[in-house]
């Protein structure tokens, strides 16, 4: 009776060392060993897109006359960048001018914010990179507004935008 247990138990050993080698030899076929001993060098680089505009002006603060209906500003706006960019004005007044002027870009009227100070004119084009645009816009003057006032000192500011 001995000779049967101790052969239960080599039985054991011998198909605990089958399971043991089939294991090892498939972590050694499948690669999951070479996980952790394999060596890899990367690199990568990016590149920032140059962002370059420049805005000419004759000056960027001025005098509206409120003896005159409509005045028309001009500014050059140049796009020395390499991607295109979009632009919008910011005109902001010395005085209240709620309902007294009014802003305007091709066929779009903008009327001043609740400040009645400032009147933002957006997303009014795109320059494509390397272009030059003239941006024109013009203040109209509600004369029935004007309570002695004789000139509005105001000045602009221009946003960019990069578009992709």
């Amino acid at each position: 009776m001995k000779n049967k247990k101790a052969s239960r138990g080599i039985l054991i050993d011998i198909a605990l060392l089958l399971v043991c080698l089939v294991c090892i030899t498939t972590c050694l076929s499948s690669g999951i060993m070479a996980r952790f001993v394999s060596r890899t060098d990367s690199a990568d680089k990016a590149r920032a897109a140059k962002f370059d505009v420049s805005v000419s002006a004759s000056d960027t603060t001025a005098t509206l006359s409120l003896d005159q209906n409509t005045a028309e500003y001009s500014m050059k706006i140049s796009n020395h960048s390499e991607t295109a960019v979009s632009y919008s004005l910011i005109i902001t007044f010395e005085n209240d001018v709620t309902d007294l002027i009014t802003a305007k870009v091709g066929d779009r009227e903008f009327h001043p914010d609740s400040s009645g100070k400032i009147i933002c004119i957006d997303d009014i084009g795109v320059i494509q990179a390397g272009k030059d645009v003239d941006a024109v816009f013009s203040l109209i003057v509600n004369n029935a507004f004007i309570n002695g006032l004789t000139e509005i000192v105001f000045s602009t500011d221009v946003r960019f935008v990069q578009v992709d």
